[in-house]
């Protein structure tokens, strides 16, 4: 049998504007910028994107959104935690809300160390009681991260990974990557779990909410370990992409003396929406959350070696951190000249918030190379009349052609700290 263990924590993160760990920016080419009062331009679909939006329009406001409970895959066991409880007695704008810590390892303090597969997270507000639906809108993120160094050790080579695995926000509450694939891990490696929240919109009175929280994964299925007669699952590495705004400098080309010429001009000054701010070696610096004035705003971020492929591959994944106001993120092959993908988000109907933002996933792939070159772009549309935040960033979970299966035993090193132990299953799949 093939086993799933889905396991409900929280944790936080404060350091930076996407967290600490956050993506990296070591190696980040540089980025432009525009405002515009034009529509955003049209996205031509092409055979490496097949599920790129062709719609040059923003999509239509949304009703507040709801969550389902993850239809478990034959295997798969639940198990429940909440947060801590948090007060929302005020607008909390983007990283600005209460928030809260955990870290945490996947099977209990003191078993054996063998190789598990992370599958997929949900986030879902609920009242102080732990199971009352709560507006998703009081969701400002939910992070899973690790420690990249460790984490490295369960891929077998060398390999350009950051401390980030996933991030839920506003208009995406569930990732569940494409069954038989999995991010690989040892079973006693710390993770971090952040939850902080976000109101916008509530003037009235105060709230209590919470996060559920769940982390997916399986026991490995290799011959000789737990499922014997099932194939083995195919590893996926996380690269992340995000837009940049330039605060200081003479141009917007990150840790470069020279200006991006060959794809545009170097970034427009921009305005940070917070601190964590970023100094290349040349003395200039960049933000990864800025503000977005009154009006249409194109950003363009080259990623190539923000993305570092080790080699030409296929994206499984793709879940996208975007908000209120934004309308689209696209990542484009500039030496193709196709779009990779695109993703629309639609924002709530009459209220501040995102009700949908786009993911992809794909069984099947969508072939990326190293020796291509890629863009960024992000639109937003701030159609109050006051400054707005925004981020724009794209985790890429890719398939890693070079994995190496090692026995537990292989990797020497000093135990982790104990963890908290989870509580009993309280669900589980067919067989």
């Amino acid at each position: 049998m093939q086993s799933s263990v889905w396991i409900r924590l929280c944790r936080c993160y404060s350091r930076g504007p996407f967290g600490a760990l956050a993506l990296g920016l070591a190696g980040v080419a540089g980025c432009s910028s525009e405002a515009t009062s034009e529509a955003p331009p049209a996205v031509t679909a092409s055979a490496s994107a097949p599920l790129a939006l062709t719609s040059a329009s923003a999509p239509a406001p949304a009703p507040a959104p709801t969550v389902t409970a993850r239809a478990l895959r034959p295997g798969e066991t639940g198990f429940d935690l909440l947060s801590q409880v948090y007060t929302v007695d005020k607008v909390y704008k983007s990283m600005q809300g209460p928030m809260s810590m955990r870290d945490f390892t996947l099977l209990a303090p003191g078993a054996p160390r063998e190789l598990v597969w992370i599958t997929g997270f949900q986030a879902t507000m609920v009242a102080e009681d732990g199971k009352t639906p709560m507006p998703q809108e009081y969701m400002c993120h939910s992070n899973l991260d690790i420690e990249p160094a460790r984490h490295l050790e369960a891929y077998g080579h060398p390999l350009s990974i950051s401390g980030r695995l996933f991030t839920l926000s506003q208009g995406q509450f569930d990732i569940a990557l494409p069954e038989g694939f999995g991010i690989p891990m040892w079973s006693d490696d710390k993770m971090s779990l952040t939850t902080q929240v976000l109101n916008l919109n509530n003037r009235g009175e105060s709230v209590k909410v919470r996060h559920d929280v769940e982390v997916g994964f399986m026991r490995d299925p290799a011959p000789g370990l737990h499922d014997p007669g099932r194939a083995a699952v195919k590893p996926l590495f996380m690269a992340g992409v995000y837009g940049l705004k330039l605060l200081e400098g003479a141009h917007g080309n990150f840790d470069s003396e020279q200006p991006a010429a060959e794809h545009g001009t170097s970034c427009m000054m921009g305005e940070a929406a917070s601190d964590g701010n970023y100094t290349d070696k040349q003395g200039k610096k960049f933000t990864g959350h800025w503000v977005v004035k009154p009006g249409r705003e194109v950003n363009k971020t080259p990623v190539t070696t923000m993305l570092s492929l080790p080699f030409d591959t296929t994206i499984h994944y793709i879940a996208v951190h975007l908000h209120p106001f934004a309308e689209s993120l696209t990542l484009n092959d500039l030496t193709s000249g196709k779009t990779v993908y695109s993703s629309r988000a639609r924002q709530l109907d009459g209220k501040i918030g995102l009700a949908h933002v786009d993911a992809l996933s794909s069984a099947e792939g969508i072939p990326v190379f190293k020796n291509h070159e890629y863009e960024l772009v992000s639109v937003y549309n701030n159609t109050t009349a006051e400054n707005q935040d925004s981020m724009a960033v794209m985790l890429i979970y890719l398939h890693d052609k070079e994995f190496v299966r090692r026995a537990p035993g292989d990797v020497k090193r000093a135990s982790l700290p104990s963890a908290p132990k989870g509580p009993a299953p309280k669900k589980s799949g067919g067989m």
